[in-house]
């Protein structure tokens, strides 16, 4: 059963914070060193400076975006809502040259073991980032932004159709960043809508879409404090979710590539030999300088999943070749899992060529296009291997199961930013 509830969120004051487009970013493992460097830039009270607390340069950091967080708070940057809120989104972007627009709601949503079955993940964690995420909230003792979690309707899209009657209305406060989709906000307190909201999802198996790393950090928490406290605790119970419906139109998978790097000579020689072994190969040619453009046209090439096939391109520096690699085994048993491509290129080409230890060192996984380009021409690479986005139906009977992906095997699009409403764990 999904407990759903409102909270009082803390939000940006444009009174004291100025253009609050400014204030927003993505999440801290879609940031680059590049846009990291941006987004201070933008604005002096640009989330970034707390979402991304690992990248900072002091010893301290995550004491520092704490510190940092209360003098917002002390100084009226940011500021609580008077009431208990949920909090209807509308967001707007281009894909692919045609307009989208996704709508859910932002809510607190109770933690729950994975064996329970309310809560659901697809792929698996790495521990580096999970510490990280619980060290931030353990000095903050905030949230800076939500999981997406999407959700299944029931067969009136009860849900659905009140949340789009909603994001009819005038907003209550609109954000539209140089980069990242236009975000609008509708806040909701009454309580009897949010009942109705309530005992609609209160049936609804959830599932992770993105934010596996902070959820297990959330976990981590709340047992630390419930172990201290000997109590349970409505705030730190709860993890600050963005909820999107699985029929909602504008709910977009991409693919998420693997840049693989450092490799030793005989780990090379074992990608490229299991490869060839598995797999049936087709040159592909390229131009003298490998751009984001021409990389957009390639993963465009590689098309989206048809039956059971399975295909990924895969880039060689040493020899400066592209290809196009085809399953051999055409007729394929097994389950979805088994079947995906993200599970084949780690079972039959990662783990019998890299040992368990070493693949999180060479092996990152990378969705965006221009850093796999910049990546390519200062040759800091050895080989690209680019991804379909997985299905929403591979998804879904994925996660139905109770089965593990590899870790970043989904990359829903758009992440919800960080920065439009923060959680406070203590209220």
């Amino acid at each position: 059963m999904a407990d759903i509830q409102p909270f009082k969120g803390l939000r940006y004051d444009p009174n004291f914070a100025g253009d609050n487009s400014l204030n927003i970013c993505p999440p801290f493992d879609a940031i680059t060193p590049d846009l990291q460097k941006s987004l201070h830039e933008r604005s002096n009270f640009n989330i970034v400076r707390l979402e991304l607390a690992r990248r900072n340069q002091d010893i301290n950091h995550y004491k520092n975006a704490a510190n940092t967080l209360t003098e917002w708070v002390n100084s009226g940057v940011l500021k609580y809502d008077s009431k208990p809120s949920i909090y209807v989104t509308k967001e707007e972007f281009q894909y692919r040259g045609v307009k989208q627009v996704r709508r859910g709601f932002i809510s607190n949503v109770k933690i729950e073991e994975y064996s329970k079955k309310i809560i659901l993940p697809h792929e698996k964690t790495r521990l580096e980032w999970v510490e990280d995420r619980a060290q931030l909230m353990s000095e903050s003792r905030s949230n800076f932004s939500p999981l997406l979690v999407i959700y299944k309707d029931d067969r009136f899209l009860s849900v659905g159709k009140l949340i789009r009657t909603i994001s009819g209305g005038d907003p209550t406060s609109v954000f539209s960043p140089p980069d990242m989709p236009k975000l609008s906000i509708w806040k909701i307190t009454d309580p009897g809508t949010i009942s109705i909201i309530q005992k609609k999802m209160s049936s609804s198996q959830l599932f992770i879409a993105d934010g596996h790393h902070r959820y297990e950090a959330s976990i981590i928490y709340r047992d630390k404090n419930i172990s201290v406290n000997n109590k349970s605790n409505n705030s730190f119970d709860y993890r600050m979710m963005m909820l999107v419906s699985y029929d909602e139109p504008g709910l977009i998978t991409r693919g998420y590539h693997r840049v693989v790097s450092d490799l030793t000579n005989t780990e090379y020689k074992n990608i490229v030999n299991n490869i060839n072994k598995y797999f049936t190969i087709t040159k592909f040619d390229i131009p003298n300088k490998i751009d984001k453009n021409f990389i957009d046209s390639f993963i465009k090439k590689l098309d989206t999943r048809k039956d059971k096939e399975i295909i990924f391109g895969f880039y060689d520096s040493k020899n400066r070749s592209l290809s196009i690699a085809y399953d051999k085994n055409i007729s394929l048993n097994g389950n979805a899992l088994e079947n995906s491509e993200y599970f084949k290129i780690h079972e039959l080409i990662f783990s019998q060529s890299i040992s368990l230890d070493r693949e999180d060192k060479v092996i990152l996984p990378i969705s965006d296009s221009k850093m796999i380009s910049d990546y390519i021409a200062k040759e800091h690479l050895d080989m690209v291997f680019f991804m379909r986005p997985l299905p929403l139906y591979e998804f879904s009977e994925i996660v139905s199961n109770g089965w593990r992906l590899p870790a970043k095997a989904t990359n829903f699009y758009p992440k919800p930013p960080a920065g439009s409403v923060l959680q406070n764990l203590e209220i």
